[in-house]
């Protein structure tokens, strides 16, 4: 398998998310995903493959104790970090985490 990340970047992704199509995606995702880990108050959650954050900014909104999001691009990375800043969330983007980097590479390939 070929990989793939970084080969975008957050400027394409977030002309993707602008769109209709990016907004539907993003709007079932979230359904899906926070229904099927049912109430965040109080828990732990790892957001691999974090992308902008979106869905680590909304868990710690959501109530959830300890928030990180990890991703294979650094610059969605970078981006992540400087969202939550911006809103003054606390959520954790390390630069380059090995352990997840590795998870990432595992998934990817699998």
């Amino acid at each position: 398998m070929i990989h793939r990340a970084g080969q975008f970047g957050p400027e394409v992704y977030a002309a993707w998310h602008d769109s209709s199509l990016g907004q539907i995606t993003e709007t079932l995702e979230r359904r899906i995903i926070f229904r099927l880990a049912g109430p965040l108050q109080g828990r732990r959650v790892l957001d691999v493959g974090c992308g902008d954050g979106s869905l680590a900014l909304l868990s710690v909104k959501a109530g959830a104790a300890w928030v990180s999001g990890c991703d294979a691009d650094l610059r969605m990375v970078m981006k992540a970090r400087a969202t939550a800043e911006r809103e003054t969330v606390d959520v954790g983007f390390p630069s380059h985490e090995p352990r997840c980097c590795r998870l990432l590479t595992a998934v990817s390939t699998w």
